[in-house]
């Protein structure tokens, strides 16, 4: 079983690497995910089920993506294959929360490949990269810009978790966590940085404390943290947190130039506040067109008010089971994982398989509990011993 989920998901966790440096295996892994895609659709038909909510609300949003960049003459292909990978890497998680563990494995072995090959070219070509991205002359790794891969390593570090918690075998998933930070410390993203910094917090936090680390708690304090920096512009008027951004991240305030970019944003998005301008970069700094590098702003950008709004509510479904389960070890551990996801919503946009997959895996909380399956070895020593029971007592 494992395998199987493993194969079904491998096509949409493609890397970005593989369109500049390996294009024949992009074309291999586009088929597939067509491949991937009618298997997930006859399974649900096989089985006579219905998607859960979140899958719904994010096949809306999708769509209303798609008709945004049809109307707008936006970059329709990004937008379809987009729609595609999104909808069933969820719809995955969906169908196998039922065998949680034997998704949690096959996650394990799709994030292995890609955070260690991610490693392996840091440690190779760092820091010229394994290639240049143009036209924005950076420095890209098997998965990508720094910037980007923290979606992986987020992704890594949650699954890691689950399995030394449902498997109770910590050495494997150290060593991914361990690889998962070297990546961002080794290529230093001061907004992966910050995140990776809560993360940690939050996950060492003594036991005592963490009840008071609620999903209203987070999720509340994001926004105000992601409303201060991006609209408020605190670190140009508040002075500790211009030294943080200055001593600790090693940046500017202006984040990069992110300031001016959602100067822009503002002015654009007030063209087509509604409807918004479809899938594509419509915004332009040093020459080249760029997203908006803020999560909401990008779903502002792309597909108006109703995609923020969608967004919104994809995001409180999955909220809502980890207040309902919040005593639960695995629920602290995806509320941990999304602390950070929602800091890196800061400055970057993620409307990506990875992301979703992940913001998805908290809706199964409940599933992710009491079912630690024995090692093999254990398990051939249980047989071997039911079977003697009856011959020792016919003795």
């Amino acid at each position: 079983m494992q395998w199987f989920i493993f194969f079904l998901t491998l096509p949409h966790l493609k890397p970005d690497s593989l369109e500049p440096v390996w294009p024949a295996i992009e074309s291999i892994f586009d088929a597939g995910r067509l491949a991937s895609t009618l298997v997930i659709l006859g399974l649900y038909i096989f089985k006579n089920r219905l998607p859960s909510k979140p899958v719904w609300i994010l096949a809306l949003m999708e769509g209303w993506l798609l008709f945004s960049t049809a109307v707008n003459k936006g970059n329709l292909r990004d937008a379809v294959m987009t729609f595609i990978a999104v909808l069933v890497t969820v719809c995955i998680v969906d169908l196998f929360s039922i065998w949680p563990v034997q998704l949690i494995r096959s996650l394990m072995l799709n994030l292995e490949w890609l955070i260690y090959g991610n490693l392996l070219s840091i440690l190779l070509t760092y820091p010229q990269g394994l290639y240049i991205n143009q036209p924005y002359f950076n420095s890209c790794y098997f998965l990508g810009y720094h910037n980007s891969f923290f979606q992986y390593v987020l992704l890594a570090i949650c699954i890691a978790c689950l399995y030394a918690h449902l498997e109770k075998r910590k050495i494997r998933a150290a060593c991914l966590i361990a690889a998962s930070y070297a990546c961002v410390l080794i290529t230093w993203s001061a907004t992966s940085i910050a995140a990776l910094m809560l993360v940690t917090v939050l996950l060492l936090l003594p036991s005592t404390l963490r009840r008071f680390i609620t999903f209203p708690g987070v999720f509340a304090a994001a926004m105000i943290g992601n409303l201060s920096i991006t609209v408020f512009r605190v670190m140009d008027r508040v002075p500790w947190a211009a030294w943080f951004i200055k001593a600790v991240l090693k940046k500017q305030t202006t984040l990069t130039g992110r300031i001016y970019i959602w100067d822009q944003f503002y002015k654009c998005f007030a063209q087509h506040p509604l409807l918004g301008h479809g899938v594509g970069s419509h915004l332009q700094f040093s020459t080249a067109p760029v997203g908006a590098h803020n999560q909401y702003f990008e779903l502002l950008l792309t597909g108006g008010i109703l995609t923020l709004v969608l967004f919104m509510l994809f995001t409180f479904s999955t909220g809502e089971r980890l207040i309902r389960y919040r005593d639960r070890a695995s629920s602290y551990i995806f509320l941990s994982i999304l602390a950070g996801l929602y800091i890196i919503f800061i400055a970057e946009a993620y409307l990506t398989p990875t992301v979703f997959m992940l913001m998805t895996l908290p809706y199964y909380v409940n599933k992710f509990e009491g079912v630690s399956a024995p090692h093999r070895r254990k398990l051939r020593i249980v047989i071997r011993q039911s079977r003697l029971v009856p011959s020792q007592k016919s003795s």
